[in-house]
């Protein structure tokens, strides 16, 4: 499992004892994964925020970010051009313009 915020990950690693007054309202059951790290199953590893594929889907990305995460998700090449696909789409494989 990959993190980008070090907090997390302390949290995730050592439960309620990386647990402080802004963090008291996280009841044990929330500490779940902690459990699933103690027994292996998983692990953390830290991922710098710029190698976060899935951010795209809950953070507003424009640019270069986007289109790095858009071929990532989509398979398509860096510089995918929009327009040039439209222009080869069937015009029945199109929304309508209703």
């Amino acid at each position: 499992m990959f993190q980008d915020n070090m907090a997390t990950m302390q949290l995730e690693v050592n439960g309620a004892f990386s647990s402080s007054k802004r963090t008291k309202h996280i009841k044990a059951r929330y500490f779940f994964i902690k459990d699933k790290i103690a027994s292996g199953k998983v692990s953390v590893e830290y991922s710098p925020t710029e190698m976060m594929w899935a951010d795209v889907l809950n953070k507003p990305k424009s640019g270069r970010p986007f289109r790095l995460d858009r071929s990532y998700l989509m398979n398509v090449p860096v510089a995918y051009d929009d327009t040039a696909e439209l222009l080869q789409t069937h015009g029945d494989l199109l929304p309508s313009q209703d």
